[in-house]
């Protein structure tokens, strides 16, 4: 009985410290999400281990760009010459 009621104060203290840790990255981090591309957003979570999460996801968003602008021009080309 008595390890349950320590299990379960453990519990209820880690879900706490969970919840506002989160409280305050959404504060922090509100703004740094909305730039960039919606499908890039999870590469922002790289900060958390080190690593400068910001920067990757503006490398991987301007290769990703720079990838749909190729494919573009690559269907602009097929349509041309299908079309002639």
């Amino acid at each position: 009985m008595k390890i349950a009621g320590i299990a379960l104060s453990f519990l209820l203290v880690f879900m706490f410290g969970c919840g506002v840790d989160k409280s305050k990255s959404s504060d922090s981090g509100s703004t740094q999400p909305s730039a960039g591309r919606p499908d890039t957003r999870a590469v922002d979570a790289a900060s958390g281990v080190g690593y400068d999460g910001a920067a990757m996801r503006r490398s991987l968003d301007k290769a990703l760009n720079q990838n749909d602008a190729r494919i573009a021009e690559q269907q602009k080309a097929i349509e041309q010459a299908n079309g002639k």
